[in-house]
């Protein structure tokens, strides 16, 4: 038995420390039953928190996980306007779905891979080419490509037609911006389905950025803007996507 006040070891018969002359006092068994039960607690509390932080810590590996080796950004190489090799329309005749992507590769040349998107139960790596010039650059075709993650082969490819060529290099090679003194919360409130190019742009006081310009399988002209405003403390870009020339969605970060 020690002394809970200087720590020197006592009889077990003592009543007072012969170092310091504390009284010793001794516990009732009610007393001791009731420390254990309370020791006993806070163990199994301790236990728990720890069960938690480990399960917390699962979740986000498992997040950091899923988006490094999974869910990828797509990305988009500016110089694919002005690569040689472009598809002919015979080229993308001899395109189709089974095909890996080496065997395409040696049909059409290097793809320009677009993006890897997926979850750990499908998946798909894009490719794309450039197809033939429209009208000086200003409309050519493109070939995209999607391969199965897991059978390496090709699940289905697209041609689309994309204008305003030149215009989008400039802006994507030279990272233009448009900025708006507006804020997130009145782009949000004032930005919606329907409204023209115009409109948006006399809202927001300034012209925006061409980032992507296309006719889909229905013929209907799309295209992709992006701006600029200040959040705060940093600058963020937010995109609005218009079909025949009516906004059709706001992304906004």
């Amino acid at each position: 038995m020690k002394c809970k006040k200087c720590g020197a070891d006592l009889p077990a018969h003592a009543k007072y420390c012969d170092i310091c002359g504390t009284r010793i006092l001794r516990e009732t068994y009610e007393q001791r039953a009731a420390r254990e039960t309370q020791e006993r607690a806070m163990a199994k509390k301790r236990r728990f928190i720890r069960r938690i932080v480990i399960a917390a810590c699962v979740l986000i590996l498992a997040v950091v996980a899923w988006n490094i080796f999974w869910v990828k950004d797509l990305y988009f190489e500016p110089d694919i306007y002005h690569k040689s090799n472009r598809v002919s329309a015979e080229e993308y005749a001899n395109i189709s779905e089974g095909l890996t992507y080496e065997q395409i590769k040696d049909e059409l040349g290097k793809g320009y891979k677009d993006g890897v998107f997926g979850n750990a139960f499908w998946g798909y790596t894009s490719y794309v080419w450039p197809g033939e010039y429209i009208d000086k650059g200003l409309l050519y075709s493109e070939v995209n490509v999607f391969i199965d993650t897991k059978t390496k082969k090709c699940d289905h490819f697209s041609e689309r037609n994309v204008i305003d060529g030149e215009e989008i290099y400039e802006n994507l090679s030279k990272e233009k911006k448009a900025k708006t003194k507006k804020t997130k919360a009145e782009i949000e409130a004032a930005v919606k389905p329907g409204m023209s190019y115009e409109q948006v742009v006399a809202f927001l006081g300034v012209e925006g950025i061409l980032k992507e310009s296309s006719s889909n399988s229905d013929g209907n002209l799309e295209k992709t803007y992006d701006w600029t405003y200040n959040d705060e403390y940093y600058d963020s870009d937010f995109t609005v996507y218009f079909d025949k020339g009516k906004v059709r969605d706001l992304y906004i970060y």
